[in-house]
């Protein structure tokens, strides 16, 4: 993973802001490590042995010899399968989201759909609560001082790591295609 660039801001933002506050005072492309650095180097890390077909043969099916393929097998057999087992029927709820004196944003609309306040099928705010926090805790490291640095590595134990023995991606993957699939699902169900 390569080190991230830092633009050293005109303020310093407070750590445990939301990630749209803090990449509108800091240019540090966080996304890209956790879209796509962290992605690939789980993927390299993936142990070549996640090859036993998995008992789902509709998501069996749709693999067809890919690099990423041992690694949504592991993201099955250790994730769904095992450790989030029972867990996973929660991914779809929607929960109470907002308290009455919570006053929701104005620009939630995506493709011209309001958004706001979460329904009983997609619930952005809700599913997104718990991101917040991984966000505070993880994704933005705390000892980073953007007015101090240029190039900050995050492939350490102490981040990529952490995140990696975690499986925090893994999880979040898991969670956003259970997600996409019941919305899926739910929309092409009368056609």
């Amino acid at each position: 993973m390569k080190p991230v660039r830092i633009i050293i801001p005109h303020k310093r933002p407070e750590i445990c802001r939301s990630a749209l506050h803090l990449l509108t005072y800091l240019s540090l492309d966080l996304h890209a490590v956790w879209d796509n650095s962290l992605i690939e180097k789980f993927m390299q890390e993936t142990p070549k042995n996640y090859s036993q077909p998995l008992s789902d043969k509709m998501v069996e099916s749709a693999l067809k010899g890919k690099k990423y393929d041992p690694y949504i097998r592991r993201i099955m057999w250790q994730g769904v399968l095992s450790s989030w087992k029972k867990e996973v029927s929660t991914w779809f709820l929607c929960g109470k989201t907002r308290e009455a004196n919570f006053p929701a944003p104005d620009d939630q609309r995506v493709m011209g759909v309001d958004i706001n306040p979460d329904g009983p099928v997609v619930c952005p705010y809700y599913w997104a609560k718990p991101i917040h926090q991984i966000n505070c805790d993880i994704a933005w490291p705390l000892d980073l001082d953007p007015t101090n640095s240029k190039d900050y590595n995050m492939d350490t134990p102490k981040y990529a790591g952490e995140i990696g023995k975690r499986m925090i991606v893994e999880r979040l993957l898991a969670q956003g295609g259970f997600r996409l699939a019941g919305i899926l699902n739910y929309a092409l169900a009368g056609s």
